[in-house]
């Protein structure tokens, strides 16, 4: 009797990491983007409650990876992926500029009541 062993092998690789705002906190629901530099094939993910994303099966190659999350500027950084490994993108997102709200500012004069007197009197006393 004869064992015969088939080796396994992988021709693709992955990203991976953590995103963190300013504070170090994680941001969930982050989407991210790896789009293959030469290609241009995009893959996404998005992160879960502890800021945890994994793009697996990407070719090996170099990648443009973007990831945007409500209220942060957008994060881009380029990877090198390699057969059979995790490249891993630790992304700290930065405060990003506010859009799409609209402030309104009026102004108007304090109204003031000349009619009524409440509290004014007058007080003549003479001192000898």
């Amino acid at each position: 009797m004869s064992a015969i062993a088939f080796g396994q092998s992988t021709v693709a690789g992955a990203i991976g990491g953590v995103v963190t705002n300013p504070n170090k906190e994680v941001v969930p629901n982050a989407s991210v983007t790896v789009r293959n530099t030469e290609t241009n094939k995009e893959d996404t993910a998005t992160t879960d409650d502890e800021g945890r994303f994994k793009v697996p099966g990407l070719q090996p190659g170099t990648y443009a990876i973007t990831i945007n999350g409500a209220g942060f500027s957008p994060y881009t950084q380029e990877a090198t992926v390699e057969v059979g490994r995790e490249t891993t993108i630790n992304a700290a997102l930065s405060i990003g500029p506010v859009s799409g709200g609209t402030i309104e500012v009026t102004a108007d004069a304090p109204v003031i009541n000349t009619s009524q007197q409440d509290f004014s009197s007058n007080i003549n006393r003479d001192f000898d």
